[in-house]
């Protein structure tokens, strides 16, 4: 076949047409990649897609959903901890599963969501409970999972809207559900995303900031803005996790990736 296309190839009018042939065997090989890379799933309602990410079109919910996902493995690949190699990961603070969809587990692996957002969760469980499991967890702790029950906890969005000892109780409660060397990825709005000029030099000092604007229509008040220091993240947050790696913009080229694993103590 091989020696076939080559001879073709030295006829003009022919080599053109194989050309073309090849042209259309790579369309339908990157078209296949991207029938790969489509879940395939329920898309929720607009009013969840917005209350998650503030836009409507389906492919801005869908495409930021993959690249976070894509965003979450390459900080566990950074630390030599392949998502694959978790048996089972939570996701706290799901939403209507904007990044769990994509998570795709591997055979074996149990993915679990969890959130505050009851019209999220039960839609979640109506939709993608084939999945992976979906529950409800309160403002405060505790989640309803055992102690050390999770080999990994990813978590978007989340810290980098409590206040700050509402981040210390889920920080302590997270801990609590990991196994003993588990990992927890988790977003930050990093120095880089801190929005007023005059207050910087505060914000520096204290190293966190807390933001209180509109809320955001079906979740609660509290949820607003928090800003973090790297420094801060190292000081505050090692009272509860080995800090492994902190990226810049390393969520969705925005918020800042924080990987952190539990020790025994």
């Amino acid at each position: 076949m091989d020696s076939t296309l080559t001879l073709l190839r030295k006829i003009p009018f022919l080599n053109r047409l194989v050309f073309r042939i090849d042209q259309l065997e790579a369309k339908c090989r990157q078209l296949e990649t991207q029938l790969a890379e489509c879940d395939c799933l329920p898309v929720p309602p607009v009013t969840l897609r917005v209350r998650v990410g503030g836009w409507e079109e389906v492919d801005h919910f869908l495409g930021v959903g993959r690249k976070i996902s894509w965003d979450v493995k390459k900080l566990l690949k950074g630390v030599n901890r392949p998502f694959e190699s978790f048996p089972a990961v939570l996701d706290f603070g799901c939403g209507c599963a904007r990044v769990l969809r994509f998570m795709r587990p591997s055979p074996g692996q149990m993915i679990m969501g969890t959130d505050i957002d009851k019209e999220s969760i039960a839609w979640c469980q109506e939709y993608l409970g084939t999945i992976a499991q979906f529950q409800i967890n309160h403002d405060f702790p505790p989640l309803p999972l055992p102690e050390k029950s999770v080999d990994l906890i990813y978590s978007v969005s989340v810290f980098t809207h409590l206040p700050e000892e509402m981040q210390f109780q889920w920080l302590a409660e997270l801990r609590r559900v990991l196994k003993p060397g588990g990992i927890l990825v988790t977003s930050v709005h990093g120095e880089s995303l801190f929005p007023i000029a005059e207050e910087v030099n505060k914000f520096q000092e204290t190293g966190f900031y807390y933001l209180k604007g509109d809320s955001t229509p079906g979740l609660p008040d509290y949820y607003q803005a928090t800003f973090h220091t790297q420094t801060y993240v190292q000081r505050e947050w090692s009272r509860f996790f080995k800090i492994l790696k902190i990226q810049t913009r390393a969520i969705n080229n925005h918020q800042d990736g924080v990987v952190c694993e539990r020790v025994e103590e």
